[in-house]
This record gives structure tokens, sequence and C-alpha cells, in this order.
């Protein structure tokens, strides 16, 4: 919702290492700060 991109493309951003994010069990967790960094296209690897 805070990209306003699908479920399919947000999950597509998290595997590829474009949003850096952590699996948690079954669940995607990522930070705000993280997001941001990929809005204003600053590398997050």
């Amino acid at each position: 919702e805070y990209l306003r991109v699908s479920r399919v493309t947000m999950l597509k951003l998290f595997q590829t290492g474009q949003v850096k994010a952590r699996k948690v069990g079954r669940e995607w967790r990522t930070t705000i700060a993280a997001l941001d960094a990929y809005v204003s296209g600053e590398d997050n690897n």
C-alpha cells in the first residue's frame, strides 16, 4: 500500500533484493527506510 504496487510486485522486489527485506516464517518484513531508499533510487544492497 505504501508504494501503491501489487502484492506480487512487492514480493518480486523483496526476492530480487531491490528492496531490503527479510523473510520471517512465511512473511516478508521490511522497514519504511528501506522502502524510502528504493523510491529515492539509493542502493539497497
